[in-house]
């Protein structure tokens, strides 16, 4: 049946391409595209007995239910896609964006028929790697683990930005039809935004001076099985026992990673950057914090610890009441507000305006 069809399918291509000479080229792709679609329609037996088993996973991002649209393309250049079987043994790894009809960020997959684990990292660029390289039918989901190693060059202590990461994770199911599977990705990082402001114009440094933050105390490896989901709903603990989910839901359907908190813990440093009007500002790209991680915020000016304060930022989201470990996005925007010996620290929560802050350091 198949080499009668491809016979037929390699004459209808001469007589299209006969009358495509004549076409401009956006006629010509329309053209292609829907001979490729239907050839494969014809193939996979549709109208007839025969199916063709298999899935497809939609990648998408919607900035953790803020959005209703996909964001995805935004946000994420690259995913690294790891198919595992009902035993969690790894089954095939494939990379996006691909060659999909229906999107750069669609995986189309031939599975026989079962149950499956589709786990997803995204913007991964070297920074993060697998210990081991993952090998199909030998390495587990458990051992599928994220390290994260991005040293400066003079051979210091301090580690350069992570990536901003995503993760996506999904159990489905595959039968004798195409399934559909959306799946959505979440942050896998976080980024702290950080603008520091003297009070008294007489205590603010020079333009001519250098400066710099830390974050040290960051976990840099993570698990790829899910910690808490978010089920369009409050967070909280993942369970997968109760991992069934309608396969053609378009709700939304967020995990969060487990971050081996205490575990490979480093120190992040980047350059701070002073305007005309002294405002001193810094970003820094981590893996994400949990809710037991205790992040220390320094920042430095000409070498000399900012009011000789070292700012945990646990304490500092315990006064917020703040927990990142259950917040999908880990994005925040810090204001420390220099008076002598003091540091007040304030959080940025929506354009709404700053959260009030608490002194944190005291005096000297």
């Amino acid at each position: 049946m198949i080499p009668v069809l491809l016979q037929m399918f390699e004459g209808s291509l001469i007589k299209l391409f006969e009358v495509v000479l004549k076409m401009n080229s956006l006629s010509f792709v329309r053209i292609l595209r829907i001979a490729a679609v239907s050839f494969l329609l014809v193939s996979c037996g549709v109208g007839s007995e025969e199916s063709c088993p298999g899935v497809r996973l939609e990648y998408r991002y919607n900035r953790e239910d803020t959005s209703g649209e996909n964001l995805l393309t935004e946000y994420i250049r690259n995913i690294d896609e790891y198919i595992f079987d009902s035993d969690s043994v790894l089954v095939s790894v494939g990379s996006l964006p691909g060659t999909s009809w229906f999107g750069p960020f669609v995986s189309e997959l031939d599975l026989p028929p079962g149950r499956y684990i589709a786990v997803a990292w995204g913007n991964r660029d070297g920074r993060s790697f697998t210990e081991q390289t993952p090998v199909p039918g030998v390495t587990t989901l458990r051992e599928l683990e994220l390290l994260f190693d991005s040293p400066y060059e003079d051979g210091s202590d301090f580690r350069k930005n992570s990536e901003r990461l995503y993760y996506g994770y999904r159990n489905f199911t595959v039968d004798r039809d195409v399934s559909r599977i959306p799946v959505d990705m979440t942050h896998a990082h976080c980024e702290l935004h950080v603008t520091v402001i003297w009070e008294k114009e007489d205590e603010s440094p020079s333009l001519s001076s250098t400066f710099a933050m830390t974050v040290g105390q960051v976990p840099s490896s993570c698990g790829s099985t899910p910690v808490y989901t978010d089920r369009d709903g409050p967070v909280h603990p993942y369970i997968p026992s109760i991992e069934d989910y309608p396969v053609h839901s378009n709700k939304s359907l967020h995990y969060i990673p487990d971050v081996h908190d205490g575990e490979r813990l480093v120190t992040h440093f980047t350059p701070m950057y002073m305007d005309i009007a002294g405002l001193l500002e810094g970003q820094i790209t981590t893996y994400r914090f949990t809710s037991g991680s205790h992040p220390l915020l320094e920042v430095y000016v000409d070498g000399r610890l900012l009011a000789g304060k070292t700012i945990d930022l646990n304490v500092f989201f315990n006064v917020m009441q703040t927990n990142p470990g259950l917040s999908l996005r880990q994005e925040y925007n810090i204001l420390l507000l220099v008076n002598g010996g003091q540091i007040t620290a304030t959080l940025m929560l929506d354009s709404s305006g700053w959260e009030e802050g608490g002194l944190l350091g005291g005096r000297r």
